[in-house]
């Protein structure tokens, strides 16, 4: 990830962020839903 100060380049910061996020989430639920089949 490259730091630039572009202003143009603030939407597409917080959008990368929102995916980051929305990972995140699937990530976690995965992991989650694998653990409880385990128990």
């Amino acid at each position: 990830m490259e730091v630039t100060n572009n202003p143009t380049n603030g939407e597409e910061e917080s959008n990368e962020q929102e995916n980051k996020h929305w990972w995140l989430g699937l990530i976690i639920s995965i992991i989650a839903h694998v653990a409880n089949s385990l128990l």
